[in-house]
């Protein structure tokens, strides 16, 4: 039986300008993560921010109640459970969702995390109580300092919500772990992470959260976009005198085209010059005798020459020489 008791497991947000540094991802040469934790719900909880619907969001045909929520630490795990019962007229599904708050220190992080999840079905009237637990490795924070995961000393306070904004019961607990001493920061980088107030993190921010400059350009490879060439003199030469002569070219040939974008000359040319060597398609499969050659492979051969002779002989030359001029 098919029930409506699914759950968003994205945030919709009010507008799309409200999605952190929205603006200019996919647009750059390369993404800057400047969220550092905040990422998804972590962020619109954190910073207060108002959304369309929350992570964890849903609906059903019956209405549920949660009770007796107990929280204990095990060995190795936090043990969390809860009755939950059916208080609608019809049989259903709850999604029990498990959040958890981590002490409040001088090292940032989210107002609240998902922890564990369930879900149950009921008949009305209905009550069953659902366990779940929560590793301890899961609740562990990044030392910078000490290079390693640690679980913070403090006060977790383990929630249970309809969604991640909508919590309906919570219990404390202590858990004895250690102090993380945060290494040498900008104070007012902290300040701004502390907050989750993304707005203001600028590039010269993220990159004192880096310890490095950011680098402003980059490599050249298979993966980069076509457009990407245009951030070198040679990569911009290739770029307009791939598009004069083709719209589209082989693998082989696109290899070319990087390497010469980063500059290495022999490397390039040896690509274009390379007849690729592909697997035929089941359909080109047939008997042939020993020793012949295949003449789909002679005309694929034939091909790719005749486009890198086309290439080298009138694209790179005729843009060099134009764009000398």
């Amino acid at each position: 039986m098919s029930l409506k008791s699914g759950r968003l497991a994205e945030t919709w947000p009010l507008h799309y300008q409200d999605v952190p540094f929205g603006a200019s991802f996919g647009k750059e040469i390369q993404e800057k993560y400047k969220e550092n934790v905040y990422v998804g719900y972590r962020y619109y909880e954190t910073a207060r921010k108002a959304v369309r619907y929350p992570f964890g969001y849903g609906l059903s045909y019956t209405t549920f109640d949660i009770s007796n929520l107990s929280v204990q630490q095990e060995e190795d795990h936090v043990l969390v459970s809860c009755r939950v019962t059916n208080t609608g007229g019809r049989y259903g599904g709850e999604v029990v969702q498990c959040y958890v708050q981590a002490p409040e220190t001088e090292l940032w992080k989210p107002v609240r995390e998902l922890a564990a999840f369930q879900k149950v079905y009921l008949e009305p009237g209905e009550s069953k109580t659902v366990v779940m637990q929560t590793p301890l490795d899961q609740l562990m924070r990044y030392s910078l300092k000490e290079e390693k995961f640690l679980l913070e000393d403090g006060e977790y306070c383990f929630q249970i919500g309809q969604n991640v904004s909508k919590i309906i019961c919570k219990k404390t607990i202590h858990l004895a772990g250690e102090k993380i001493s945060l290494s040498s920061q900008d104070e007012q980088v902290r300040a701004i992470y502390q907050k989750a107030d993304l707005e203001q993190v600028s590039d010269a921010e993220f990159a004192k959260l880096l310890g490095r400059r950011i680098p402003t350009e980059l490599p050249i490879t298979m993966e980069s976009r076509f457009t990407d060439l245009k951030q070198t003199v040679m990569g911009r030469i290739l770029f307009e005198a791939v598009l004069s002569v083709v719209k589209s070219f082989p693998y082989h040939v696109a290899e070319g085209v990087s390497e010469l974008a980063n500059g290495h000359l022999l490397k390039g040319l040896r690509c274009f010059l390379r007849v690729p060597k592909v697997p035929k398609l089941p359909k080109h499969q047939r008997q042939i005798p020993s020793g012949a050659p295949d003449r789909s492979d002679w005309q694929s051969a034939e091909r790719n020459l005749l486009f890198s002779e086309k290439l080298l002989q009138h694209g790179i030359p005729g843009m060099l020489q134009r764009f000398v001029q």
